[in-house]
């Protein structure tokens, strides 16, 4: 997108000061000079678009500009106390009354009223603590915006929001222009006069420095405060440490910054018979998304927006208005909230992005506002569908947690908001989450203090995740987490592996001590765990075959989207996956009832031959195969195999029994008229038992399985258009 105008380098928004400075510019010029001016944003760099440009735009903010009146008579700092404590800025507000320049008229006047609110103030008994009595502080603020004159309204508006019987502050100004112990409007008003009255000729090198960037003009010495952490000075700011503890000040850059901020007006707002502050853009604080979250006191968020479409100063108020970010039909509380209303395009849709700005506690509890990254204006649709009912649990966990617990879920959350900001590589963080919300879930299920809290996550739906290639891992647990229960078949995985059962109301409820596997789903145990839900899914076959007086009709895997290929499930087999991340990812995808879907890359080589105790059992696991040939009697009609597992095959496995198993699987195979073939042995160093169980468990593709069979029997595969002819006749024959 072309965007015309002026590009105002010295304000890239690297820091809040450079965001507010850009639209204290557009202010600025659009009241005082242009009122067509517009501002767009290209690249986190402002464009303005005036009349004004260049070298006129400098002469003119060093000329002819009339900054805004911004007094603070509530606060002690602002020097309207007059009791000595608050000197510089007293000596400030006197050469402000003193001062005959036209342009600071309106700082004058606005001065001058201040001096009789301050004065109706005491006569009416308010005085008290270090200025006002605290119970008269609504009477008081009152009072101001009765008497100031309407150019001051906009102070008063972006520093706080009245109500009936108490007072909010906006964290973009502190506690009411506060921070700590600088107070904001004297900071102002002593800038103000270095710019405007400058005896050295600093001013125009002031106001070229902050449009352009070029740092020539030598600067100042004092407090910055919360909008520039770079500039703010401090301990290690410098060799000399505390001898050199201040920040580096332009006066434009402060006047202007102050010019921005009167643009957010706040507001009290009632939600749910509650009563709070709501300020553009301006939430609760979310202790994640940045290096130091988990170790700093935030004070709140802020979340500027940026927009590439050029607008007018009108329609900025009116952005910062009624732009109010809004996720499941409600307004954003905090930066999740706001991260989710981004990527749900419940925001205006002329914002492109925000730079979410976290307003800190640093430096001796001073508060800094710190940027905490960039978050592009959605669609991240399938993300956040992914979340919701999995972050709707994670809240509910509160109240007294165990460290443990309390640090799994900080994890979770932490990745919960990276996906819902929108992350450069979402398939791989969502990975994350599922390990992180699986090893969540697992340490509440062992607390029994957490256990009476909360019940186990259970999800009303089964939103489709459907990744790009991520590992073989990740193939296998799908597959696997892929063993929900039909009617007629074996038990889903879920309760099998973790610390939970099903009710008869449908209900899960936490168990008592191990899963029914009876072993715990890790790294370490992984080959165990699933050789023992294999079993118990075996078992549970054979109930219903000897309640239905023959083999049920559904086998005994449950078809999968996306089987793993020949050579992973051969890398199972032979140990060469990280069992550890196929462990969580699995225990993650079990909790969080995820339809996923993830295709291996097509190999370009031919797959290896399957072990021979692989390759005589894997036919027997799974839904019918398909059209079969004899090689020994070729003129006979083609078949279909069946084939069934014995109940007690996992168990023989597990206790090392192979070949016997496979020599009452080569029997079988001759009863299904497909006769084995000699082959070789494997090794018995190469086929651990309970590893072989548990590869079973694994829902293998139908061409795999007849793949297996034709390895180690004297059968064939009908070539498929044979299958597909097949297939059709079958069809009509029905209909």
């Amino acid at each position: 997108m072309s965007v015309r105008g002026v590009g105002l380098q010295g304000m890239e928004a690297v820091s809040l000061a450079d965001y507010l400075c850009a639209l204290g510019v557009l202010r600025a010029v659009a009241t005082q000079a242009d009122p067509g001016a517009t501002l767009a944003w290209r690249q986190g760099v402002p464009i303005l678009d005036s009349t004004l440009s260049g070298e006129n735009l400098v002469g003119w903010l060093s000329e002819e500009f009339t900054p805004s009146p911004i007094i603070s008579p509530w606060n002690a700092g602002s020097g309207f106390n007059g009791n000595g404590k608050s000197k510089e800025a007293e000596r400030t507000l006197a050469a402000v009354e003193e001062t005959t320049d036209p342009r600071l008229g309106p700082l004058r006047e606005a001065v001058a009223v201040g001096r009789t609110v301050v004065a109706e103030g005491r006569a009416r008994g308010w005085a008290g603590g270090t200025m006002w009595s605290e119970k008269h502080k609504t009477s008081l603020l009152t009072l101001c915006r009765n008497r100031l004159p309407e150019n001051a309204l906009p102070w008063l508006d972006a520093a706080f929001a009245l109500d009936l019987e108490d007072v909010s502050y906006n964290p973009l100004a502190g506690t009411g222009g506060n921070f700590r112990r600088q107070e904001l409007s004297a900071g102002y008003l002593q800038q103000v006069l270095n710019a405007t009255l400058d005896a050295h000729g600093r001013s125009l090198a002031w106001a070229r420095s902050t449009l352009t960037g070029v740092e020539g003009a030598p600067y100042l010495r004092g407090a910055v405060g919360q909008y520039d952490p770079g500039r703010v000075g401090g301990i290690h700011s410098s060799v000399f440490e505390k001898l050199d503890d201040a920040g580096f000040i332009n006066p434009w850059r402060v006047v202007l910054t102050c010019e921005g901020l009167l643009l957010f007006a706040s507001s009290v707002a009632r939600r749910n018979h509650a009563t709070g502050l709501a300020s553009p853009f301006v939430v609760r604080s979310t202790p994640y998304g940045y290096s130091t979250a988990a170790d700093e006191n935030g004070k709140g968020e802020f979340w500027a927006p940026l927009w590439e479409r050029p607008a007018r100063l009108s329609e900025l108020e009116q952005l910062l208005g009624e732009g109010r970010a809004q996720y499941r039909g409600r307004q954003a509380r905090n930066g999740f909230d706001f991260a989710r209303a981004a990527g749900s395009l419940g925001v205006d849709r002329n914002i492109t992005a925000f730079r979410r700005f976290v307003i800190v506690e640093r430096l001796g509890q001073n508060p800094l506002a710190a940027r905490a990254g960039d978050v592009p204006v959605g669609p991240r649709a399938r993300q956040l569908t992914l979340l919701n009912e999995a972050f709707d649990w994670v809240e509910r966990l509160r109240g007294p947690m165990p460290a443990g617990v309390a640090s799994l879920a900080r994890r979770a959350k932490a990745s919960m908001f990276a996906l819902a900001a929108g992350t450069a590589e979402p398939d791989v963080e969502t990975a994350v989450f599922v390990r992180r919300f699986g090893q969540l879930h697992e340490a509440v299920a062992r607390s029994s203090q957490m256990r009476g809290k909360t019940r186990p996550f259970q999800p009303r739906e089964r939103p489709s995740w459907r990744p790009a290639w991520l590992g073989g891992e990740l193939s296998l647990a799908a597959a696997l987490a892929s063993l929900s229960h039909r009617p007629g078949g074996p038990p889903a995985l879920r309760p099998l592996l973790t610390r939970c059962t099903n009710q008869p109301s449908r209900r899960l409820a936490w168990s008592q001590g191990a899963p029914p596997s009876g072993v715990d789903l890790d790294g370490a145990t992984l080959p165990r765990a699933l050789a023992a839900a294999h079993q118990h899914r075996l078992w549970e076959v054979a109930a219903q075959a000897a309640d239905q007086g023959a083999m049920p009709s559904v086998s005994y895997a449950t078809a999968t989207q996306a089987p793993p290929g020949s050579g992973l499930v051969q890398d199972f087999l032979d140990g060469l996956l990280d069992d550890q991340l196929l462990a969580e990812l699995l225990r993650g995808l079990l909790i969080l009832g995820w339809r996923t879907t993830v295709r291996p890359p097509v190999e370009e080589t031919p797959d290896p031959p399957l072990r021979t105790a692989l390759a005589t059992l894997l036919p027997f696991y799974g839904d019918a195969l398909p059209l079969m040939r004899s090689q020994l009697h070729p003129e006979r009609a083609p078949f279909s195999p069946v084939l069934r597992p014995r109940p007690d095959w996992a168990n023989r496995l597990r206790a090392g029994r192979i070949e016997p198993v496979l020599a009452d699987a080569r029997n079988r195979l001759r009863q299904a008229h497909c006769p084995p073939i000699p082959t070789p042995r494997d090794l018995p160093t190469l086929v651990d038992g309970t590893r072989l169980a548990a590869t079973l468990l694994i829902p293998a593709h139908t061409d795999l399985r007849a793949r297996a069979l034709t390895q180690v029997s004297v059968t064939a595969r009908l070539p498929r258009p044979y299958q597909q002819k097949n297939h059709q006749q079958t069809k009509d024959a029905v209909s």
